[in-house]
């Protein structure tokens, strides 16, 4: 969690998209899920906004790890990053409810 919140002043923001992924993995191998839910959010965000990712490829990334939240019973976090791929759905054009499919 540490380094997605300090490596935007160091390098360009799209560069911590890979590392919070890195993070995020690590975080769920120790099954630590308040990090994971951390790396998860600041990564979806960076994907979305901070143009880290091309849209349809942070849309992908992002459904499945919410749906991996959803099987590891992380509901609010996983509606925490549904936001995000409700965002990203609908700047590539789907309007698709991304709510209703979770």
């Amino acid at each position: 969690f540490f380094y997605g919140s300090i490596a935007h002043c160091k390098d360009p923001l799209q560069a911590s998209a890979p590392k919070l992924l890195e993070g995020y993995e690590a975080a769920f191998a120790l099954g630590d899920m308040e990090s994971v839910t951390a790396h998860l959010q600041l990564y979806a965000g960076v994907a979305v906004w901070g143009c880290g990712e091309k849209l349809t490829k942070a849309e992908e990334i992002v459904r499945i790890h919410a749906k991996r939240m959803l099987q590891h019973k992380q509901v609010v976090s996983c509606k925490n990053i549904l936001i995000h791929l409700q965002q990203a759905t609908e700047l590539i054009g789907l309007h698709e409810d991304v709510y209703s499919t979770f």
